[in-house]
C-alpha cells in the first residue's frame, strides 16, 4: 500500500503546478520550489514509516526491502536539500536571463518527475525495468539542462544522451 504513496505524492504535486498561473516568475519560482520541498519531504515521511513498519513488499517488478528503502530515505533527504537550493539558484538564473520565465514550470515538472523516477529505479526487481528507469533519469536530467538558455548546454544535454 505504501509504494504506490510515492507515485501519488508525485502526481498530487505535478497536478498542482501544471495548471497553476501566477504574474510574475519569482512567485511561480517560490511556489513551484516550495512543492518540490513538500514533495520530498513526503517521500522522507513516507520512507521512515516504512523503515520504521520494517515494510517488505515484492512481486514481479519492485521490491521493498531495508536496503532499498534507506537508499530511498537518502535520496529523499537529498533531493530536499536540492529543493530547497533550487529556488535560490533558479531566482538568480531568471536574474540573469539564463533561464525563461516560461521554462520554470518545465524545470520543476522534471525535478519532481525525476524524483519519482529514482525512487522506483531504487525499488525496482526487474533488470529490463531498472535500465528502462536509469535511462527515463537520464532523459528528464538532460530537461533540466536543456531549460537553461545556453547554446553550449543543448550541446552538453545531447552528448549526454
Amino acid at each position: 500500500m505504501l509504494l504506490p504513496a510515492y507515485l501519488l505524492a508525485g502526481l498530487l504535486v505535478l497536478l498542482v503546478m501544471i495548471p497553476s498561473r501566477f504574474a510574475s516568475a519569482a512567485s511561480r519560482n517560490s511556489l513551484f520550489s516550495w512543492l518540490s520541498v513538500v514533495h520530498a519531504g513526503a517521500y522522507v515521511v513516507i520512507t521512515s514509516a516504512m523503515l520504521a513498519a520494517g515494510t517488505a513488499i515484492s512481486n514481479q517488478y519492485f521490491i521493498v526491502d531495508s536496503l532499498s528503502t534507506y537508499e530511498v530515505l537518502v535520496a529523499s533527504i537529498v533531493f530536499v536539500l536540492s529543493s530547497l537550493y533550487a529556488q535560490g539558484y533558479v531566482k538568480g538564473l531568471l536574474k540573469m536571463g539564463e533561464i525563461d520565465s516560461g521554462e520554470l514550470k518545465l524545470f520543476y515538472v522534471a525535478l519532481n518527475a525525476l524524483f519519482v523516477v529514482v525512487v522506483y529505479a531504487f525499488f525496482s526487481n526487474n533488470m529490463a525495468l531498472f535500465w528502462i528507469l536509469l535511462e527515463v533519469t537520464t532523459l528528464l536530467s538532460s530537461t533540466l539542462i536543456v531549460t537553461l538558455n545556453a547554446k553550449e548546454n543543448i550541446m552538453a544535454a545531447l552528448k549526454y544522451v
